[in-house]
C-alpha cells in the first residue's frame, strides 16, 4: 500500500507542466464558481468599494469616458478597464464582473506553480504551494468580489516571474515584458507602483554580499525602467490633460493619509484602522478639482503627523499586527467561526514560512521577499488588514510549502518504514534531478 501511494504521488509530480497547470486552473475555477453561486450569489448587492469600480467600468462602456465629473482618477484603472471589456460583451452587468473575478483568481494557482518551478526548481514545493492557494479560503472568498485583489495577486506573480526570467535569460524581450508588468501592476494597485524601485534598492543593498543570482545589470535596469515609464505614460498623459496635474497612480493618497493619520488620538486609528473624521473631511472645495482636494487632505494629515508624531508608534504597531493576523477582520470584537478556521490555516502557514528556506536563505530568495516587504511597509503608512496582505499571500504559501518540505526531510528518518505517513514524507523529501525538471 505504501509503495502504491508513493508511486501515485510520484506520477503526479512528474506530470507534464502544462497539464498540471491546466488541472490547477480547472479545479480552482470549479471551487470558486461553486462558492459564487452557493454563497456570494451571482446578483449580490455591491459592498464597499465594489460600486466605485463598477461605475468606472460602466462609464467607459457607456460614454467612452473614465469616471465621473468629480472622480476622474480616484481608482486605479486596470481592473475597471477589464470589467468594461467584459461589459462590451454582456452589457454593464455586475454579475459578469463577478465571473471575471472568479476566472482571474483561478489562474493564480497555475501561475504560482510555474513561478514556483522557476524559483525553487522543486516540483513538489511548487505543487504544494499551488494546491494550497487553490484551497485557500481568502482566495475563494475574494474571487467573486469586484475589487482589485484578484488581479493584483495574479500580477504580483507575473511581475516576480518575469523578473526572475529576465534575470536568467538577460534578453531585451524578457526585460521589456517585465517593465510592462511592473507598470500594469502599479496601475491596478497603487502601492505596487514602487515595485521596480524596491527591487532596485534591495539589489543595490545586496550587491555588497557578492551574490549574483537574480541580479540585473545597469543596462537591463535602464531598459526595464524605461519601459515601465513608457507603459505608465498613457495614464499619466490622460490625467495631465483631464486634471492638469501629474498623477501617476490615483488621486487618493491624501484622502487615505487623512483618514488613517488625521486624528492620531482616535481609538480606531490607535487600533490600526481608519476614521473619516467629519471635522477634518469638511474641506472648502471652491474651484479645486479632485487633485486640489486631495492635496488639501494630504496637507491636513501631514500637519497632524508633524504636531503629534509621538502618537504614531501605537497605530503603526497595530497596523503591523493586523497585517499579519489570522483574523479576516481584526477589528471585529467577537471571535467568529472564520477566525477559528483561519487560525488553523494561517498560523501554521506563517510559521512554516518563517522557519523555512525562503527566510533562512534570504540572499537567494530576495526578489520574493521584496514583494512581501513592499506590501508590509506600505501598510504601515495607512491601515492594517489581511486584505492588504492578500496579494502576496500566494508567495507566503509557496514559502510555507518549502518549509513543509524541509520539515518532511527532518521527520522522515524518525518514522517507522511501515507507517502510512512514510510514503508521503519520502515523496516530499525527494529532490528531483534538475535535468528532468520541466522548467517553463
Amino acid at each position: 500500500m505504501t509503495s502504491s501511494v508513493n508511486h501515485r504521488l510520484t506520477q503526479i509530480s512528474q506530470s507534464n507542466t502544462a497539464r498540471l497547470v491546466v488541472a490547477l486552473i480547472v479545479v480552482s475555477l470549479v471551487i470558486r464558481l461553486v462558492y459564487l453561486f452557493a454563497e456570494t450569489g451571482l446578483n449580490a448587492a455591491f459592498d464597499g468599494d465594489e460600486l466605485d469600480y463598477h461605475i468606472f467600468a460602466e462609464s467607459l462602456y457607456e460614454n467612452g469616458e473614465w469616471g465621473t465629473d468629480s472622480a476622474r482618477a480616484t481608482r486605479p484603472p486596470v481592473t475597471p478597464f477589464l470589467m468594461s471589456m467584459v461589459y462590451f460583451i454582456t452589457g454593464p452587468d455586475p454579475s459578469a464582473a463577478r465571473v471575471m473575478g472568479v476566472v482571474i483568481s483561478s489562474f493564480v494557482p497555475g501561475l504560482l506553480y510555474i513561478v514556483g518551478l522557476q524559483f525553487t526548481r522543486n516540483q513538489r514545493i511548487s505543487l504544494l504551494g499551488a494546491i494550497g492557494f487553490s484551497l485557500y479560503p481568502p482566495a475563494i472568498f475574494y474571487a467573486p468580489l469586484i475589487l482589485t485583489e484578484n488581479m493584483t495577486s495574479l500580477l504580483v506573480l507575473g511581475a516576480l516571474g518575469a523578473f526572475l526570467w529576465a534575470s536568467r535569460k538577460k534578453t531585451i524581450a524578457a526585460v521589456v515584458i517585465t517593465g510592462i508588468l511592473w507598470a500594469i501592476l502599479g496601475l491596478n494597485r497603487s502601492v505596487y507602483i514602487l515595485t521596480p524601485f524596491a527591487l532596485l534598492t534591495i539589489q543595490l543593498l545586496l550587491s555588497r554580499f557578492q551574490t549574483n543570482e537574480w541580479f540585473w545589470s545597469p543596462k537591463l535596469w535602464i531598459i526595464g525602467l524605461g519601459v515601465f515609464v513608457l507603459t505608465l505614460s498613457p495614464w499619466v498623459i490622460r490625467n495631465a490633460m483631464v486634471l492638469d496635474a501629474f498623477v501617476p497612480t490615483t488621486t487618493r493618497f491624501g484622502h487615505l493619509l487623512l483618514m488613517t493619520n488625521g486624528t492620531l488620538d482616535h481609538k480606531d486609528i490607535k487600533a490600526g484602522q481608519y476614521v473619516k473624521n467629519p471635522e477634518l473631511f469638511t474641506i472648502e472645495v471652491g474651484d479645486k478639482n479632485e487633485v486640489g482636494i486631495d492635496a488639501a487632505k494630504r496637507d491636513r494629515a501631514l500637519e497632524e503627523l508633524k504636531t503629534n508624531w509621538r502618537k504614531l508608534p501605537h497605530p503603526v504597531l497595530n497596523r503591523a499586527k493586523n497585517f499579519w493576523t489570522f483574523r479576516p477582520d481584526p477589528y471585529d470584537s467577537s471571535l467568529t467561526k472564520n477566525d477559528l478556521i483561519m487560525f488553523g490555516i494561517w498560523v501554521p502557514t506563517l510559521a512554516l514560512f518563517a522557519v523555512g528556506p525562503f527566510v533562512r536563505s534570504w540572499k537567494r530568495h530576495w526578489p520574493l521577499l521584496t514583494f512581501v516587504l513592499l506590501a508590509f511597509a506600505t501598510t504601515l503608512i495607512f491601515w492594517g488588514t489581511p486584505r492588504f496582505r492578500f496579494p502576496v499571500d500566494a508567495l507566503l504559501i509557496l514559502g510555507a510549502a518549502a518549509g513543509f518540505v524541509d520539515l518532511a526531510r527532518w521527520m522522515l528518518p524518525r518514522f517507522n518504514e511501515n507507517t502510512l505517513i512514510t510514503p508521503v514524507l519520502r515523496w516530499l523529501s525527494h529532490e528531483k534531478d534538475p535535468k528532468r525538471l520541466h522548467t517553463p
